[in-house]
């Protein structure tokens, strides 16, 4: 669970299925008293909820907390949770989605990013993307106001397509959408206006989960594991072999063409032999002697030598 030490008796939780996500630190990622940072694992399709629990004894400066969640940089949820009394005596706030006033829920869920692989992104998709695959938590201390005809959210929607160019140089895996809507029982909201206390509407705490799938984890040294290796490629001995044309069947083909590395790699067989003969005929010298009557009664086969021979001309 992600506690902050500006307030430590609030405990903000990631949930399937109503237990926590196995939370991860990065030793590399900055954080502070009212801040702190938490990797979780997104698998694709599966819902989750945010838990917050605000323990008994929780110090209020006015007279209510405010809770706001917001996924991928767009605000989803709020919650307010009050004093009883002089004191506060403990609360849950579970967010499962966007609430809608009819009563009905559209639940979290992790969705695989959609990649587009042409344009340029916009100002407004790398705008975008700098708090994408990112749920926030903020806990804010307010003077709570009147009841209010809060509609509830409806233009709730998931990122949609992201530029593969955007996308380079950046860890990131998933985004969330939203489940259809669907009737939630017990659901039944009040709104109210409020005004925080700090001048500057600076959160009192902040949670952050920065959830990815589990090969990027690994990949940021996050968790342990092997990450999936690359697609060795293929060595030109492994890879298959042009079959013979049916002409050249039991003729033991002549010549095969492969591709390799882009280029083109012939072997020729037939024209090759005979090359290789042509080359030794160059490296050899055949002397044939001659008898009185002109008849072949001696052949040497020697080494070509490697200077040109003199020949010496004697002249009457």
């Amino acid at each position: 669970m992600a506690i902050t030490s500006a307030i430590p008796t609030i405990s903000v939780t990631v949930n399937r299925k109503d237990e926590p996500l196995q939370e991860h630190e990065n030793s590399q990622v900055t954080t502070d008293d009212e801040k702190v940072v938490r990797f979780v694992e997104a698998v694709t399709g599966e819902n989750f909820s945010v838990h917050v629990n605000v323990g008994a004894g929780t110090g209020f400066i006015g007279d209510s907390l405010a809770v706001h969640v917001s996924v991928d940089g767009t605000p989803v949820d709020s919650a307010v949770t009050m004093l009883n009394g002089e004191t506060h005596t403990g609360s849950i706030i579970t967010s499962r989605g966007v609430y809608l006033s009819d009563g009905k829920v559209r639940k979290y869920r992790f969705a695989e990013l959609d990649i587009r692989g042409e344009g340029i992104p916009s100002a407004e998709e790398m705008q975008k993307l700098k708090q994408l695959g990112e749920i926030r938590v903020e806990v804010h201390h307010q003077i709570r106001g009147n009841s209010s005809m809060h509609s509830g959210v409806r233009g709730a929607h998931g990122v949609g397509t992201v530029s593969e160019r955007a996308l380079k140089g950046q860890s990131l895996s998933h985004s969330v959408d939203f489940e259809e809507a669907e009737q939630f029982e017990g659901f039944d909201a009040r709104y109210y206006d409020g005004d925080y206390i700090d001048p500057d509407l600076a959160p009192a705490s902040v949670y952050i989960f920065r959830y990815r799938s589990r090969e990027k984890l690994i990949q940021m040294g996050i968790i342990e594991g092997e990450a999936p290796e690359p697609e060795a490629e293929q060595s030109f001995e492994e890879r298959p072999q042009p079959s013979a044309t049916p002409d050249k069947e039991g003729q033991g083909v002549g010549r095969s063409s492969q591709t390799y590395d882009g280029r083109s790699v012939k072997t020729e067989y037939d024209e090759g032999q005979i090359r290789a003969q042509r080359k030794r005929a160059r490296e050899e010298l055949v002397m044939i002697e001659l008898d009185n009557s002109g008849e072949v009664f001696r052949t040497t086969v020697t080494k070509r030598p490697k200077t040109k021979p003199t020949a010496e001309f004697e002249i009457d």
